[in-house]
């Protein structure tokens, strides 16, 4: 498995949770229901940013026409990303969470959009499919998936 169809499924994971918050605060569900579905989508969001950061993205790094474009808006949005998760941490207010959690959410659905159209096809064009494969393997290891 390479390691951008991995990225891709994460990304359906990510987002079921964010549909399953959607239908919570749809139920007016209680701030305690709502922080204890957020801090997982905040834990699962989180690593998988870790994850890119930590194996993929140095591997783009090689690549100046990745590196100085969509690489850069990946790492900027990825710190956005952090200060947002950071910030709802702190709230108890169930409607403060929920008119964050409607923005934070195009948010994220706007970054995978820009992973799945424009960073993950560019980097198949620079990457080879051997080493996307090798850096799938090391996603799998991370993960303790088994894929062979």
């Amino acid at each position: 498995m390479n390691i951008i169809d991995a990225f891709l499924g994460e990304h359906g994971s990510i987002y079921v949770i964010m549909d399953q918050l959607r239908r919570l605060f749809a139920a007016d569900a209680s701030a305690e229901e709502c922080q204890a579905t957020l801090k997982l989508f905040c834990e699962v969001l989180e690593d998988h940013a870790r994850v890119e950061e930590e194996i993929f993205f140095p591997e783009l790094e090689q690549f100046p026409q990745l590196q100085q474009g969509p690489l850069h808006v990946m790492q900027v949005e990825h710190e956005t990303l952090d200060e947002v998760i950071a910030f709802l941490r702190n709230q108890t207010e169930a409607d403060k969470i929920k008119e964050i959690c409607n923005e934070f959410f195009e948010l994220v659905a706007s970054h995978f959009t820009k992973e799945e159209q424009a960073l993950f096809p560019m980097s198949r064009n620079f990457i080879s499919a051997e080493r996307l494969d090798e850096l799938g393997r090391q996603w799998a290891t991370r993960r303790n998936v088994c894929v062979e």
